[in-house]
């Protein structure tokens, strides 16, 4: 009992909710969107190419979103914004079911992806802004674990209900939405998170906050470098399904384990592999993550049976485990306070990788096959902790020469 309490005030109780709200909105989110275009491919008379747009328009609104959402939560105030985001992903999730107009589909999925960018990035400041800074680490760790478990358990309850059959589970992911909203909007009427962070720090434009965060070459080293290591993680579930598809016997079963194995990796690992790593610098996390993946892809390409490629799946993942609360962190570590929002905004275009992975990928593995292919992998990975590398020097360059100036 003891051990519930301190987990339940070691943040702040916002950040409690936010983080529940996190795990369940990952949960019903996934029940349902991962079967979008079979639903649509089995409801409407639409060909793949229009519902390939339809889907795809959904995370290119969203990398392009969160700079917006996180810009205008820095001058409007994060509670308002939040709350807005989840009552218009409720609407977008009924409308999706309404409605089979290719154009009005487009629509809705775009309003679906920057909505969906607008609360990601918004809530993970509102978290930061919530939670001291030597405690951010784990904040990020715990927002990715409880994250995952939500992507395990959403696909399942999605077959179970039948996602690509009927229209309840779209209207089930909208009415919790809705739920979570009201929920989140009583809960910040009631709890106090000290003062706005629009009246916090100096005041900024739109365009200032824009033309900052542009400037900061920093910034853009770690963007660089979160693009090409998305490329190699992002949408590994695309690249290895393709793989396995051509090169295995039953390899839509090898892919289903593969993918499960993941995902209890991440459950089961994530705590053991963060005490041990927990002293190491964000550089160092990064480089030895990017060491896991370069093994993870070594192991894929090489493997001939079940159990190789398992067993490279879990090297695979000890790496993501390693680099997703350490590309957070590097972030938070350069970001104003007062420009939280368009920061962590800023970092939605790293996911620009997951639509350049499973692409370059495709073309690799049509022309050369598997091997070329991870190997590339490995290569982005490579030049992924050369951009890391060059923003933290830059970084340490700028510390040395402003305390310099300030001891002079």
């Amino acid at each position: 009992m003891n051990r519930i309490k301190l987990l339940f005030s070691y943040f702040h109780p916002t950040v409690n909710f936010l983080l529940f709200g996190s795990l369940f909105i990952s949960m019903t989110v996934s029940m349902s969107a991962p079967f979008l275009a079979i639903y649509l491919k089995r409801s409407t008379d639409l060909g793949y190419g229009l519902i390939g747009l339809i889907v795809g328009v959904t995370p290119l609104t969203a990398a392009f979103g969160g700079i917006i959402g996180g810009i205008l939560s820095d001058r409007l105030g994060r509670k308002k914004l939040l709350i807005v985001s989840l009552f218009v992903q409720s609407v977008s999730y009924v409308f999706l079911v309404l409605t089979a107009n290719p154009i009005v589909l487009v629509l809705i999925n775009s309003l679906r992806g920057l909505s969906s960018s607008f609360f990601t990035t918004i809530s993970k400041a509102l978290m930061a802004d919530l939670t001291k800074k030597e405690k951010r680490y784990k904040l990020f760790s715990s927002h990715y674990l409880v994250v995952n478990i939500g992507y395990i358990i959403g696909p399942m309850i999605g077959v179970i209900l039948g996602a690509t059959e009927n229209q309840f589970t779209f209207i089930y992911t909208a009415l919790c939405y809705l739920l979570y909203g009201i929920g989140l909007t009583v809960l910040l009427c009631f709890i106090h998170t000290g003062p706005s962070i629009k009246d916090c720090g100096p005041k900024t434009t739109f365009l200032i906050s824009f033309t900052t965060v542009r400037k900061d070459i920093i910034l853009w080293f770690f963007i660089m470098g979160g693009i090409l290591l998305t490329m190699v993680h992002g949408q590994i579930s695309v690249i290895l399904s393709q793989y396995l598809n051509e090169r295995m016997s039953n390899g839509a079963a090898l892919f289903g384990i593969l993918m499960s194995t993941n995902g209890i990796s991440v459950i089961c690992l994530q705590l053991p592999i963060l005490r041990f790593f927990h002293k190491c610098t964000v550089l160092q996390r990064l480089s030895c993550g990017i060491g896991f993946f370069i093994l993870g892809e070594a192991g894929f390409a090489f493997s001939t049976n079940w159990a190789w490629f398992i067993i490279s799946m879990v090297i695979f993942t000890v790496g993501e485990i390693l680099i997703i609360p350490a590309e957070n962190e590097q972030i938070d570590e350069i970001t104003p306070n007062h420009l939280r929002g368009a920061y962590y905004g800023a970092q939605g275009f790293t996911s620009i990788g997951s639509f350049l992975g499973p692409w370059i990928g495709g073309i690799l593995l049509s022309k050369w096959g598997g091997k070329p292919m991870f190997f590339s992998m490995m290569i982005f990975a490579i030049i992924s902790l050369a951009f890391y590398m060059k923003g933290h020097y830059l970084r340490r360059k700028i510390h040395s020469q402003t305390g310099m100036n300030t001891s002079t």
